[in-house]
């Protein structure tokens, strides 16, 4: 029995957050508005909900969304970016972050910088794994190009609202 009413309050939680916080218009996740020619597209998760926001040719932005996909811990997610910020947008807080494209941001997959100057020039390179995340479990990351797709990035990723993602 216990274990019935587990499976049934987790398919609610799935359930209620791909339901409830998508976007009518756009079905993008947390009112996240899409600029011109962008698309959304939502996929089925075992314990959270993950999608994507794309343009062909361009940025391809994927999502984990839920209460298993991750919490942001800022005191020790700072460690394991090689650049970490957090933005304050009206009542809520963004998170984000750069690694090397392909890897989890964890230490054992590169060696972090040494000195503000090594930092600098790393800035200065591309392409980047861009890491954005949301204190309601939601985790969004994208590898870009050049400082127009970094910045076309957040511009998006700033849109995304937690209390519109039917679930808190």
């Amino acid at each position: 029995m216990k274990a019935l009413t587990a499976a049934f309050l987790a398919g609610f939680i799935l359930f209620s957050s791909t339901v409830l916080g998508q976007d009518k218009a756009t079905g993008a996740p947390g009112g996240i508005v899409l600029p011109q020619g962008y698309q959304y597209q939502s996929m089925h998760g075992t314990d959270s909900w993950p999608g994507k926001i794309w343009k062909k040719d361009r940025l391809t932005i994927e999502h984990d969304i839920g209460p298993f996909a991750g919490q942001v811990d800022e005191h020790k997610d700072k460690w394991y970016y090689l650049r970490f910020s957090k933005e304050q947008q009206g009542g809520q807080v963004m998170y984000w972050g750069f690694t090397v494209p392909g890897f989890w941001p964890t230490r054992s997959h590169h060696r972090l910088p040494k000195s503000e100057e090594e930092l600098s020039r790393l800035d200065k390179k591309w392409p980047k794994q861009l890491w954005v995340k949301f204190p309601c479990y939601a985790n969004f990351w994208t590898t870009v190009k050049s400082q127009a797709e970094f910045d076309e990035a957040l511009h998006i990723l700033r849109t995304f609202r937690c209390d519109k993602i039917g679930y808190q």
